[in-house]
């Protein structure tokens, strides 16, 4: 089976409950059987929440207060979040996508008031004992500096491709997620990166030449399966498993 680790499936380019019931048939048509479907955007966990009830057997919730929403959350807002979380520790699969972008935020201050969430964000993980997946954007020496600093590893690199970084993501035990979107550099992450550290994700609905669908994700493998010159079976149940692993649901 194919998982799609990272997907935004309450995104407002899935117009309807309609569609998004024909974007997961899709997907599972394509063998897809699994989607971590992630929030990313005030207002849209319980959104993820709600959904993922709907489609129990292929959705998996993942939720949490995205580096882009850290400078305009009010404390009110991050509270209820948090107890949202907390309320609903069961159903998840993971806190996120949380973590730090200073391609958009570019100001001190901006950042850290980013830092400051996603460290929080981290201490509710540890608290729940949930995986988190990260945001880092033009930041990923920061983020890793700061999983460093507070002993945190069970941590995805959500569509990460700075072959510069990559032993050391997983040097400090977190994994590599990688997009549908081309890419040089991860074509180098692929030939460096071991089959075991690896996952794949289509950030659905973005990074593909329409809108991105989870269905999508088979590139991904097929892509690793090429360059590591691995059968697909092969390439599909480790990654499969890679993933199930990680997020233990």
């Amino acid at each position: 089976m194919y998982i799609d680790s990272h997907c935004h499936l309450t995104h407002e380019q899935y117009t309807s409950e309609a569609d998004v019931g024909e974007v997961i048939n899709h997907a599972v048509n394509a063998g897809v059987e699994k989607m971590y479907c992630t929030g990313g955007m005030l207002g849209h966990d319980e959104k993820v929440l709600e959904l993922c009830a709907k489609h129990p057997q292929f959705l998996r919730p993942v939720i949490g207060i995205s580096p882009h929403d850290a400078n305009r959350v009010t404390a009110e807002q991050k509270n209820e979040l948090f107890d949202l979380i907390e309320k609903n520790r069961k159903q998840l699969a993971g806190i996120g996508e949380i973590g730090l972008d200073f391609h958009y935020f570019k100001t001190s201050e901006e950042q850290k008031t980013q830092e400051k969430l996603f460290r929080e964000e981290i201490e509710l993980a540890k608290t729940l004992d949930l995986p988190i997946v990260i945001h880092s954007r033009k930041a990923e020496a920061k983020v890793l500096d700061v999983l460093e600093e507070v002993k945190f590893s069970r941590f995805a690199m959500h569509c990460f491709m700075v072959k510069e970084l990559c032993q050391r993501v997983v040097k400090q035990g977190g994994i590599v997620s990688l997009p549908t979107i081309k890419s040089k550099d991860k074509k180098y992450i692929m030939k460096q990166i071991e089959t075991e550290n690896l996952i794949c994700e289509t950030d659905s609905p973005y990074l593909w030449t329409s809108r991105n669908e989870p269905a999508n994700v088979k590139a991904v493998y097929e892509e690793i399966s090429k360059i590591k010159e691995i059968s697909l079976e092969k390439i599909e149940g480790k990654i499969s498993e890679n993933v199930e692993k990680f997020f233990n649901k």
